[in-house]
């Protein structure tokens, strides 16, 4: 699969920066907006040193930007990278199977038409009155249909 990260070397940069505690505090209180470091001293509890040195490291992964007023640096997080990076981490899964829904009938057939397979009886698997199913995909752009049709105690 392709990445979709406009910057993939840096994933793994930006993904051990996120590994560490103190840091993933520090992502959380500058959600919030933009804070000096003696703020965010006095919310973690932590010394100006320790916060610096992590702070350090999320701006050199990118997640965070500063600027300085007068004798204060600033930091807030870089809103760009942050939704590259998760949309990155959403398209992992974007193709794996997910159970069906009635929801995806219109989808699903147009999938089976293209295939030259038969839609008799979709409603009622998607619907889950005939068996189940699965797809892999979503909205109207599923890549794949798995079905399994029951009939008594056999499928």
């Amino acid at each position: 699969m392709a990445s979709t990260i406009s910057h993939p070397g840096r994933v793994d940069l930006r993904l051990a920066a996120l590994a560490e505690p103190t840091r993933l505090r520090l992502i959380e209180h500058l959600a919030t907006g933009e804070q000096c470091v003696c703020d965010l001293q006095s919310a973690l509890g932590a010394a100006q040193s320790r916060l610096s040195f992590h702070l350090g490291k999320l701006k050199e992964a990118g997640l965070v930007r500063s600027r300085r007023s007068g004798r204060w640096i600033y930091y807030d997080l870089d809103p760009d990278v942050l939704v590259d990076l998760g949309g990155w981490i959403g398209s992992l899964g974007a193709d794996r199977l997910r159970a069906a829904e009635y929801g995806d009938l219109e989808a699903a057939s147009r999938l089976l038409d293209a295939s030259g397979l038969p839609t008799e009886g979709l409603d009622a698997l998607l619907e889950g009155t005939s068996g189940c199913a699965w797809v892999a995909g979503e909205g109207s752009s599923l890549s794949g249909l798995v079905g399994l049709e029951t009939h008594g105690d056999d499928g």
